[in-house]
């Protein structure tokens, strides 16, 4: 972003001062690459993969017209505004049911276990992780897996006033498993769960 500003002024990179933490209007504005990951700053890219296009397209037109001196920039027409909350996991935690969470369906295709779970807001009690997986070994369960790991993913989904989560992991065996999911009053796990071998 700065160097396409500093490309457009004519100016060093050094000389293009970004404030990114001016409202919160965009959340995170990530790389394309950052947002594939779908890590916390990607999941809350709001307008998808390329918004970081975007915002560059954006802020070299106001450059040009800085520089040309060019004013008042027109403005795009403002969006309508919505009477209902978005089919988005966005807005406040406060207008959306607590639920006690609640393993809801689980599937598994070949390597790949997929978890629906019934939840409350994910903004409304932030864990450490939402995630655990747990590998049964001879003396009980031990942590192989958490949000963070690569075969890891968390979608969310809002149906009215209520959530649901769906939790997919790819096996790297055909070991026994469970994936819990921890929410605002408790965690709740799957039963002992087999992957088929890759």
């Amino acid at each position: 972003l700065r160097t396409a500003v500093a490309r457009t002024l004519g100016v060093s990179a050094d000389a293009v001062l970004i404030q990114g933490y001016a409202n919160g209007y965009a959340h995170y504005l990530t790389t394309p690459e950052e947002y594939d990951l779908q890590r916390y700053e990607g999941a809350s890219t709001l307008y998808g993969r390329n918004e970081l296009a975007a915002f560059i397209e954006a802020v070299t037109t106001l450059a040009q017209s800085m520089r040309s001196g060019r004013a008042p920039v027109e403005t795009a027409a403002r969006p309508p505004r919505r009477a209902s909350l978005p089919p988005s996991p966005v807005g406040s935690p406060w207008l959306a049911v607590p639920a006690e969470p609640a393993v809801l369906a689980t599937r598994i295709v070949g390597s790949e276990i997929a978890v629906d779970v019934a939840t409350s807001h994910p903004n409304g009690y932030i864990p450490p992780s939402y995630v655990a997986v747990e590998r049964r070994d001879s003396d009980g369960w031990t942590l192989v897996a958490d949000d963070d790991s690569p075969g890891t993913t968390i979608r969310w989904r809002r149906r009215g006033l209520r959530f649901r989560a769906t939790v997919t992991w790819s096996a790297p065996d055909d070991r026994i498993y469970r994936i819990g999911f921890h929410g605002r009053r408790g965690t709740v796990w799957t039963g002992p769960l087999r992957a088929s071998s890759r």
